[in-house]
Formats: structure tokens, C-alpha cells, sequence
């Protein structure tokens, strides 16, 4: 019994070991990696919170990723991240103003319908 805990602990420790070897721009690119991936599974459900949040933690990583000394090799995958993660941006955020748009015209549509019906009221 005493062996097994001293076992689990031992592989625990280890574990907690090896994720914490990861250097800071390791860190930072995984989080940017997850960060691109979330919004990438999520993007369409997102609503304006939702897209708040994830400007502000991406600004918070970018401001992270200046403070870091990144290898060419990391440098690379940080632009494919950013580009990945630029490009869902893009994308969303002008899908977003298409619907809002198109719920401007239909109001608007709707303020004239109702207009013209008042005018030919009187």
C-alpha cells in the first residue's frame, strides 16, 4: 500500500515536472494554439462578450509574446498561429456585420413601411 502512494506520487511529481520545463515562449505559443483553435470550434456561437474577451486575451498574449525571445523556428509557428487566428477574426467579424447589416436595412424597411402606412392614414 505505502509503495503504491510513493509510486503515485512519484509519477505526479514527474508529470508536474515536465509541463512546468516548458520555457515562456512555449507557454506562449500553446496558449496562443488554444486560443485559435477555441475560436475556430466556437467562432459562430460567439456573441459580442464572448468576442470582447477574446480580443482582450489575445492583446494580453501579444503583449506576453513581446517580452519573450522566440527561436526562428518559434517565430514561425507563432505566424501560423496569428495567421490562423487573424484569419477566423476576419472572417467572423465581417459575417457579424453582415447579419447586423442586413437587421439595420430590415428595420429601416420596416420604419418606412410604417411611415408610408401613417402618411396615407392621414
Amino acid at each position: 500500500m505505502k509503495t503504491k502512494v510513493l509510486f503515485v506520487l512519484a509519477i505526479l511529481f514527474m508529470a508536474s515536472t515536465l509541463t512546468s520545463c516548458q520555457t515562456k515562449e512555449e507557454r506562449i505559443i500553446g496558449k496562443m494554439e488554444s486560443l485559435a483553435e477555441r475560436v475556430d470550434k466556437n467562432a459562430e456561437t460567439y456573441d459580442s462578450e464572448d468576442w470582447e474577451a477574446v480580443l482582450k486575451e489575445y492583446a494580453q498574449l501579444q503583449e506576453e509574446a513581446v517580452k519573450c525571445d522566440f527561436t526562428q523556428e518559434q517565430y514561425k509557428e507563432l505566424g501560423r498561429i496569428e495567421a490562423k487566428l487573424t484569419s477566423v477574426l476576419t472572417s467572423e467579424g465581417a459575417k457579424s456585420f453582415g447579419r447586423e447589416f442586413d437587421n439595420l436595412l430590415q428595420n429601416g424597411k420596416n420604419f418606412i413601411d410604417g411611415f408610408m402606412q401613417g402618411i396615407t392614414e392621414e
